[in-house]
């Protein structure tokens, strides 16, 4: 990903997930930020079963 992303709060980028709409389709990574830091791997884990 060549977007750079800055917050208060520490963040991971994550994924990929699968966008499906209207205007986009796509499999994309996303930034997730949270206190929580062992979300990371668990929303990691659900993107890649979400794409099987």
């Amino acid at each position: 990903m060549n977007s750079a992303a800055a917050a208060a709060i520490p963040m991971k980028w994550v994924g990929p997930l699968r966008i499906s709409g209207n205007f986009a389709e796509a499999e994309i990574e996303v930034p997730l930020a949270t206190y929580e830091t062992p979300l990371w791997p668990s929303v990691g884990r659900g993107a890649k079963v979400s794409m099987a």
